[in-house]
């Protein structure tokens, strides 16, 4: 009950920190910045939503099913996040000078910031796997206090950088990037402190184990993601292109037709809820099937 108790207020203390950061970011940078900062985390972003492949979720699980092999655990979430996470890094960097094609309005981003942002990816991976391996530990609370530090760091960061000095959209990407970096560098010392992390080793029976575990329900999440996307992202759809001269514009087969004189009200998705479950039901699924075999 602590745990939960703690987390709770963690959880209510960051959406606050994170909604205050938002509000600074927006009056300080305007939309010409907002723009701007929005497309060079187009890449990280994407990298950190497909690359980590369910890792911090088994890793969770087996820092608690087996406190003996927790070393072994965060050496190949680290070589997973090097391997992947450089990878990823690699192909953002050969997409955007390609030309981002699909997405031109990429290319017009500030190409310092965006191989930047790229090269973070695998401390990116790194701080999340391993933040996942501190949690099945059961320490809970150092977590929840680095995560709030983290917010207020990144708080105090905009307000003086990028309000007080005006450094725009380059003080806010240096800022992401010294956060994350700065977070992985904490979550190892408290991981190393806490028994969990020693000398490099390799188990390739654990590795086997948590890899059984964590594909599956990365692919569940996948799908869940795909099963409850709009009907304009499904696979396929295609959409009418709108003209002056027509009385509406939709989907090919006539669904999504609206009234262009009328203003509609925002439309409320439940996706947010379903992608929880889904995950949950992912989790439930790979965990039945491990403890089964």
């Amino acid at each position: 009950m602590r745990n939960i108790g703690s987390t709770l207020v963690t959880r209510a203390v960051t959406i606050v920190l994170a909604l205050l950061s938002s509000i600074v970011l927006a009056r300080v940078l305007g939309p010409e910045g907002r723009g701007s900062f929005a497309l060079v985390m187009i890449l990280p972003s994407l990298a950190g939503t497909i690359g980590l492949l369910g890792f911090e979720q088994a890793n969770a699980v087996y820092a608690g099913l087996e406190p003996l092999r927790r070393r072994a655990l965060a050496w190949q979430s680290a070589a997973v996040a090097a391997g992947m996470g450089g990878a990823l890094a690699a192909a953002g960097a050969i997409y955007f000078l390609a030309g981002a094609p699909g997405l031109e309005a990429l290319a017009s981003a500030p190409s310092t910031f965006v191989f930047l942002l790229l090269a973070t990816i695998p401390a990116q991976f790194v701080l999340l796997y391993w933040s996942a391996i501190i949690r099945g530990m059961n320490r809970i609370q150092p977590m929840n206090l680095l995560e709030v530090g983290t917010r207020v760091a990144g708080l105090a960061g905009i307000v003086v950088f990028v309000w007080g000095l005006d450094f725009g959209v380059a003080g806010v990407v240096w800022l992401e990037v010294a956060m994350t970096l700065g977070a992985a560098i904490v979550v190892g010392v408290l991981l190393w402190t806490a028994g969990g992390l020693g000398l490099p080793v390799w188990d390739a029976g654990l590795w086997r184990r948590v890899t059984a575990f964590a594909l599956p329900v990365h692919m569940g999440t996948i799908a869940v993601r795909r099963a409850v996307a709009p009907p304009d992202k499904q696979p396929g759809a295609r959409r009418v292109r709108c003209r002056r001269d027509l009385p509406a514009c939709g989907h090919v087969d006539g669904s999504g037709l609206r009234d262009p004189t009328r203003r509609s009200r925002p439309t409320y998705h439940p996706l947010v809820f379903v992608q929880v479950r889904g995950r949950c039901c992912a989790l439930a699924l790979a965990a039945a099937g491990h403890l089964h075999a």
